[in-house]
């Protein structure tokens, strides 16, 4: 085991939404920040970027973009390139690097510097050598997003941590993952047993249990790693402050909005605090929050844009249709959200399974009754409440009887994965990130894209299944898979409008 990583053991492979970089822009936006402009070209490096899922995403989404990602476990890095390779990408490169040695890479300035997952697990002097890179590295006007844990949630569950640390060392020669499974074991037997800890402390168990559903692999870099330690929000500011970058705001959105994300009883004192390092410490206290990802930006300008402008030229857009939308949202311990009336309803029409312009929303004619104002903050509504989200281009008009093609690298990404992970994200070149998909909507994607029409769809993939383990095909409740192919058929325009195919236009690049 190397001294500050973990390499015994490959990481799972998700893709984090938070690395969005159209994402991490609307977040800056919304808190008066200018974002880069990344509609024709930007780089961005991803450090720690593991087996290169979100990073392989994140560039056949946006092929305009060069992207770098930087890892020092070779499995995750063998991976990675392999998948680059099967996609068929040119605008990845991968390094199979130790931080340590960022100062001698050969690298360009980035737009975007991104580190999902690393922050709380290297040692103090290897986040010192992260902040002097990114205080060399990202641009002016460039953004950073870090996630970390926070000691405000972890400090009643620290203690666990501490207990599975202890199996590395038991001298039975096992792996790590069979010291993790006996670890959480060996909990849930001090919990059925009614030990103090637990008694005193019901979330313990409460974690314990969510613990128990995570691929193991999770728990062994969580928990089993050579460094872990949560961080306060005002620490990780200090270090990024020290980089010459402020911070801007958080992920989830709805974060970034005192009323959703503080209990209704304290807006009145919330609203008293006005250092803004203040606020953000008292809300992880509020909230006992386990984990933070937060923006930060090197501003080039102190000018705060008006409040139209923040969205001028943004692009809106949703996989979710029309009657998917939810107008009432329950936010537990927090407050409800009602977006109610027309307004909602109009916008729900016209942007359902749809991408499009913040100009061409407040040009619309159904929406004339209402002012530029408040058709903007019914889209931040949607936004904060994840069920719309910033996109990278309008999705063009399809007609009815237009085939459905996915695009290679998506292909691709669907033939290894369908037979690991039940959950996958696609590359969007409209939404310029990933889109969710369960395994069985996958493989009737696949089989759509390569057998061409609904009959031949159901014996491919029915040939698919009888190759391949499908994950999550054995779910009681799930609909026969030619339920989901019939489904998916139903609608081509829909398909295509979600940007899964290969981009119109071929992009070049000139990035220097």
């Amino acid at each position: 085991m190397n001294p500050e990583y973990l390499l015994d053991i490959a990481y799972t492979k998700h893709f984090y939404e938070n690395l969005n970089p159209w994402l991490i822009n609307y977040i800056s936006a919304i808190n008066g920040y200018t974002a880069p402009n990344i509609k024709d070209k930007f780089t961005y490096c991803e450090l720690g970027c593991g087996n290169g899922i979100s990073l392989n995403i994140l560039a056949a989404a946006n092929p305009q973009g060069l992207f770098y990602g930087v890892d020092f476990n070779p499995e995750h890095i063998a991976n990675a390139r392999l998948a680059t390779k099967e996609g068929g990408l040119d605008n990845v490169t991968l390094l199979e690097e130790d931080f340590a040695n960022l100062p001698n890479l050969e690298l360009p300035d980035f737009d975007f510097i991104t580190l999902h997952g690393v922050f709380s697990w290297v040692s103090p002097a290897m986040r010192n050598r992260i902040v002097t890179f990114i205080a060399r590295k990202l641009m002016h006007g460039g953004m950073v997003m870090v996630s970390y844990n926070t000691p405000q949630g972890w400090a009643v569950v620290a203690p666990m941590r501490d207990f599975l640390r202890s199996f590395i060392a038991d001298g039975s020669g096992a792996d790590l993952i069979e010291k993790a499974r006996r670890g959480l074991e060996e909990l849930c037997f001090l919990r059925d047993a009614k030990s103090a800890y637990f008694e005193m402390n019901p979330l313990a168990g409460i974690v314990l249990d969510s613990y128990l559903r995570f691929d193991l692999r999770y728990i062994v870099h969580e928990f089993l790693t050579p460094h872990w330690q949560p961080l306060n929000f005002s620490e990780v500011l200090g270090n990024m402050k020290s980089a010459g970058i402020d911070y801007t705001g958080s992920y989830p959105v709805a974060l970034n909005y005192g009323q959703m994300s503080i209990p209704e009883t304290l807006h009145g004192y919330f609203q008293q605090i006005k250092d803004r390092t203040v606020f953000e410490m008292r809300k992880d206290l509020v909230r006992m929050t386990l984990f933070r990802s937060d923006i930060f930006c090197r501003e080039t300008s102190q000018e705060k844009p008006s409040y139209l402008d923040k969205f001028r030229g943004m692009v809106v857009g949703t996989a979710l249709r029309k009657q998917d939308f939810k107008f009432h949202i329950e936010i537990p311990g927090h407050t409800s959200i009602d977006m109610q009336g027309p307004l909602f309803e109009k916008l729900t029409e016209l942007m359902g399974g749809n991408s499009i312009s913040m100009e061409a929303l407040l040009a619309a004619p159904d929406l004339r009754p209402y002012s530029p104002e408040e058709i903007t903050s019914a889209i931040e509504w949607f936004i904060s409440t994840d069920q719309v989200k910033p996109y990278a281009q309008p999705a063009p008009v399809y007609e009815e009887n237009d085939a459905f093609r996915m695009s290679h690298f998506n292909c691709a990404l669907l033939q290894r994965e369908l037979p690991q992970s039940r959950n996958i994200a696609l590359a969007s070149w409209t939404a310029g990130s990933g889109i969710p998909v369960t395994s069985r909507d996958g493989l009737a994607l696949l089989a759509l894209s390569e057998a061409g029409d609904r009959e031949k769809a159901e014996e491919w993939a029915g040939l698919w299944t009888v190759r391949n383990r499908l994950v999550g095909n054995d779910e009681g409740n799930a609909p026969p898979l030619a339920t989901v192919i019939k489904n998916a058929a139903a609608n081509p325009s829909y398909l295509n409008a979600l940007g899964l195919g290969e981009p119109p236009t071929k992009i070049k690049r000139d990035i220097t």
